[in-house]
């Protein structure tokens, strides 16, 4: 977390924190209310996007 904050259900993460995932977690993060929320991400593997959003852009977008 580089700046901001967000939440899930994993607890609250801010400036300095450290948040890992694997492929069983749901990610739902919440920004926090003090502004923009700026992470810094590395992943292996690919990411699946759920709901109804994340089904429409998956043909177009390789993440």
């Amino acid at each position: 977390m580089l700046e901001g904050s967000f939440s899930h259900e994993g607890g609250r993460f801010g400036p300095g924190d450290f948040d890992y995932g694997d492929d069983e977690v749901d990610h739902r993060p919440i920004v926090g209310d003090e502004g923009p929320c700026l992470r810094l991400v590395a992943m292996t593997g690919d990411l699946r996007m759920n709901g109804l959003l994340g089904r429409l852009i998956s043909p177009f977008v390789r993440l």
